[in-house]
């Protein structure tokens, strides 16, 4: 059957979206169906006249929560009726989308207790891919994405660049500021090209690895990110946040040690 396109102006991302291997759905926003793929669809058992305007969260129930608090980006749900759970995310307004937003649905296997609230059994594939608090890439992993970037561009010599962002501010409470960096998580994932690889450095930091980046672009990247993240922004439990950027770029001679460890010298941006 040929579904019909989802209201976006640009015909080969809708046609993209109806082509994920991944269910699809777009949310208006008053959180109710506006469009769904056909793996949704199949994921949920109905079909696009029954999905459509019914809300998201009648759809797919909630299963727990991840992370500190409502804020992980990441969060498990399950369809009604079934024990079958999915990994949800929950992405930016769609480009041309007129206020649509676009959740994601990914199965993560089958569960007795539908109210799963262990975070670690979402994760799919290898437990140290992905950072449970902020749906960011974890540390082992983005060090591996670096690892390669700098083998290809000690190799080809191609531009790279990494920045380094670092939460800091008054800490009252402590689950508040994990609330604030799963939003700044979040946020800086939305701003970052599909190429390019955000991950949960350590406690408050997060490494952006900027492919084909010279180090001038990056930090006119970085200020265009510090302006986004202003502190009215971003409020949340008595939290008063602010934002430092460091930029290093790649130099001849460089491996991933050096070039992390030259963040630390970097004024911030």
């Amino acid at each position: 059957m040929q579904l019909p396109l989802p209201p976006i102006e640009d015909a080969a991302l809708a046609g993209l979206l109806d082509a994920l291997p991944v269910g699809v759905l777009l949310e208006g926003p008053n959180g109710r169906v506006v469009w769904a793929n056909g793996t949704l669809l199949g994921q949920v058992r109905m079909s696009m006249g029954e999905i459509l305007g019914e809300p998201t969260n009648a759809v797919f129930l909630e299963a727990g929560t991840v992370g500190a608090d409502a804020g992980a980006c990441y969060r498990p749900a399950r369809v009604a009726n079934t024990t079958t759970l999915y990994r949800s995310q929950r992405q930016a307004p769609m480009p041309g989308g007129k206020g649509l937003f676009v959740r994601y649905f990914i199965e993560v296997g089958e569960n007795g207790q539908p109210g799963l609230t262990h975070a670690a059994e979402l994760v799919t594939s290898d437990a140290n891919e992905l950072d449970l608090m902020t749906g960011l890439l974890s540390r082992t992993a983005i060090s591996r994405e670096l690892q390669s970037e700098v083998a290809r561009s000690r190799r080809y010599g191609n531009p790279l660049s990494v920045v380094q962002l670092e939460l800091c501010g008054q800490k009252k409470p402590q689950q508040g500021t994990e609330v604030v960096l799963c939003g700044v998580a979040q946020f800086v994932r939305e701003q970052t090209r599909w190429a390019d690889c955000v991950g949960h450095w350590s406690d408050g930091r997060l490494l952006i690895i900027l492919r084909e980046t010279a180090g001038g672009s990056a930090v006119s990247w970085a200020l265009k990110m510090k302006q986004g993240l202003h502190p009215e922004r971003k409020p949340a439990r008595g939290v008063i946040p602010c934002y430092e950027f460091r930029v290093a770029e790649w130099r001849k001679g460089d491996d991933m040690r050096r070039l992390v460890n030259r963040l630390g010298e970097e004024a911030p941006v």
